[in-house]
């Protein structure tokens, strides 16, 4: 099944995250860097390299309901 996969030799990870909170509203944000190393010659300069960023805010209308967006 995993036949076509190409296995890396090596890899970094590097995550970046936080979270501001005013009153009853809740920011957050996360950067990611992902990097495989030693693929092979059908990758560009032999790696693979994936960014990340995800946002989101929360709200909360009362104790028992809140909304959030991502």
């Amino acid at each position: 099944m995993n036949n076509a996969y190409v296995q890396a030799q090596a890899h970094q990870v590097v995550i970046v995250a936080a979270i501001y909170a005013v009153g009853a509203a809740t920011f957050a944000a996360s950067f990611s860097n992902v990097q495989y190393a030693n693929l092979g010659a059908a990758f560009h300069n032999d790696k693979a390299i994936f960014n990340n960023v995800d946002v989101g805010f929360q709200y909360q209308v009362t104790p028992a309901f809140t909304t959030a967006i991502a």
